[in-house]
């Protein structure tokens, strides 16, 4: 873990070189002036409160005046420090990218990664629960792709407190486009088959990519794109 640590606060100290050296005066201040004013101002960041109403009406009329008629727009549930989605909106400026995170303060460094890599523009954050704002904040059939990037494990075998549950994936079917696709990504083998045993429970929601009908595969491409997670995986010289 202090190997990580250091690692990625060097990775921190290379990035904010290169950002210091690569961006023009210019640009950095307005950057100072978005920063100023606090991530809980962002026009990008939404906070999601659990005790809020839902209302299908208002819900629709959000998305339509946040997205207009945006054609691709992607998912990232737990974004965490917010390096995959970043890096992502990078790679697919024509793409709209949603990361949702429960905690504030990974929020907070997404919404600072994106000023800083000039991504800002096309990624949103929703801050809160996921159950809470898919269901509150996300439109039937409105959404390309779901990701679900290393999501913390149960606490214990057979604790109900998890993200990928049966309603979760009702709600992740609900907002996807038909052909849509949820992809899940975890480096807990126990989790990984719970989540198995979850999609088994809904079967008319999902189907496999595998031609051999498997709900999962090991590893991931070579092009999928890192988090702070799956380098403390790769750090910890794990191979499984």
């Amino acid at each position: 873990f202090l190997q990580l640590r250091a690692k990625d606060a060097l990775q921190e100290i290379d990035a904010v070189e290169k950002y210091l050296n690569d961006t023009s005066e210019e640009r950095r201040e307005e950057i100072a002036v978005q920063a100023s004013s606090g991530v809980e101002r962002a026009s990008n960041v939404i906070f999601v409160e659990d005790a809020q109403d839902m209302n299908v009406h208002e819900r629709n009329a959000r998305w339509l005046a946040r997205f207009g008629q945006r054609k691709d727009v992607r998912v990232e549930v737990c974004s965490g420090h917010g390096d995959w989605i970043t890096t992502r909106a990078g790679r697919s400026t024509d793409v709209q990218w949603i990361g949702v995170e429960m905690r504030r303060n990974r929020v907070a460094l997404t919404w600072m990664k994106a000023l800083r890599l000039n991504v800002s523009t096309n990624i949103t954050m929703m801050c809160g629960m996921a159950h809470n704002v898919l269901r509150r904040e996300i439109p039937d059939e409105s959404v390309q792709e779901v990701y679900v990037n290393y999501p913390d494990p149960p606490e214990w075998v057979g604790s109900s407190q998890v993200l990928v549950d049966g309603a979760f994936l009702n709600d992740v079917h609900r907002i996807l486009k038909p052909g849509g696709y949820l992809t899940c990504v975890t480096d807990d083998s126990t989790y990984a088959m719970r989540m198995c045993r979850e999609l088994a429970k809904v079967p008319g929601l999902f189907k496999s990519t595998e031609a051999s009908g498997k709900p999962f595969v090991s590893g991931v491409p070579d092009d999928y794109g890192a988090s702070y997670f799956d380098s403390m995986w790769t750090n910890g010289a794990q191979n499984d």
